[in-house]
Parts: C-alpha cells; sequence; structure tokens
C-alpha cells in the first residue's frame, strides 16, 4: 500500500506493449488519488484524468487493474460525459458500464466487478432500461459512486 499512483503508471506502460489501443489513450489521463470523499469508492474519469480510491487499487491485482483503466478509457471513448445529458449520473454510469463491460471481456480484459450482459445493447438502450427499477438497484448497492 502506498504505492498505488505507480502501479497504476505501470498498468499504463504494460497496456501500452499487450494492448496498445486502450494504452495509448490511458496514457493521455493524468492520475489522481483522492482521499476521504465518501463518493470515490473505486475509480472514475472526468475524461481528462483517472480519479483513484488508494485503497480500491491496493485490492487490485495488476490484472484487474489493467482491467479497471481499460474500463475507465472506454467511457471516454464511447463519450460518456457527453452523453449524459440531463439523465441521473449514477444511473447513467451503470447504464454506460452495462455496455462496455463485455466489451472490454471480449478484447480479454478481467474487469472488477464486471457489468456483464448478453444482450449488447448501448448505454442509451440500458439507461432506458434500468430506469424504472433503479431504486431497487440502488438499494442493492449499484451506483455507489464510482466509475464515469
Amino acid at each position: 500500500k502506498g504505492d498505488e499512483k505507480n502501479r497504476i503508471m505501470r498498468m499504463k506502460m504494460a497496456l501500452i506493449m499487450g494492448n496498445p489501443f486502450y494504452g495509448l489513450l490511458a496514457g493521455k489521463l493524468k492520475v489522481e488519488e483522492v482521499v476521504g470523499d465518501p463518493f470515490m469508492k473505486t475509480a472514475a474519469t472526468d475524461t481528462k484524468k483517472l480519479f483513484y480510491n488508494p485503497e480500491y487499487i491496493a485490492a487490485l491485482s495488476d490484472v484487474l487493474l489493467k482491467g479497471l483503466i481499460g474500463h475507465e478509457v472506454q467511457h471516454v471513448v464511447n463519450g460518456h460525459a457527453w452523453r449524459r445529458g440531463s439523465r441521473e449520473h449514477r444511473l447513467w454510469n451503470w447504464a454506460c458500464d452495462y455496455a462496455i463491460d463485455p466489451v472490454l471481456q471480449r478484447c480479454g480484459f478481467k474487469v472488477p466487478n464486471a457489468t456483464i450482459n448478453d444482450a449488447n445493447q448501448s448505454s442509451r438502450q440500458w439507461d432506458g432500461a434500468l430506469a424504472p427499477s433503479w431504486a431497487a438497484l440502488e438499494g442493492a448497492g449499484h451506483g455507489t459512486g464510482s466509475h464515469t
């Protein structure tokens, strides 16, 4: 523990060698630790930075950390921050996760806490499908301050 930023930097370099598409895009994200924010339990991106909770990163294996970085890159690639519009943030994020995690798994990534579906639906389709049951999902612990 205490070396999480360096681990993230090493995994970004490993991605450049193993999966250049994700590695090069990850290289564009500045890395910023977030401590003491109850909404930052895992990691997030604002399209310019990769924010992370050091305790969460410390608990991940290198394989899962690469998957997490790939996950955040995919949010940027898909333009999720720009496409959210007036949608509820946490619901939109969860819908986006449902759309991107299967893509990452097909690319060989192991994604921590992956939201896997077989429907291959877009984030917009998932947002509409999940909205009616959002209260139940939120109560089950989904949408608790993670990815953007």
